[in-house]
């Protein structure tokens, strides 16, 4: 569920790559991790940790920062003054 939010996040580009591609990268991790105990090795808790710090950082940018929205090609700003204008 998290690797297809951290796609979707990615591929729209709503926070800067980098950010969603180490989440990406963390998922991977973690399912490494917990993948572990079906071949006989215990949990290597250190995988886990990038998760975390994925999700702490996701967090700190959409506080401060917000989803960046695309632009419309609908209404771009000049088709916007156009359309908008009452004749008379």
């Amino acid at each position: 569920m998290l690797f297809v939010f951290y796609a979707a996040l990615y591929r729209f580009a709503l926070i800067p790559r980098a950010l969603a591609a180490f989440g990406l990268v963390a998922v991977v991790l973690q399912l490494a991790a917990v993948a572990m105990p079906l071949f006989g090795q215990g949990i290597v808790f250190l995988l886990l940790a990038p998760l975390g710090v994925s999700q702490l950082l996701l967090a700190l940018w959409l506080i401060v920062k917000g989803v960046s929205r695309p632009v419309s090609r609908r209404c771009a700003p000049r088709r916007c003054a156009d359309a908008c204008r009452v004749p008379g």
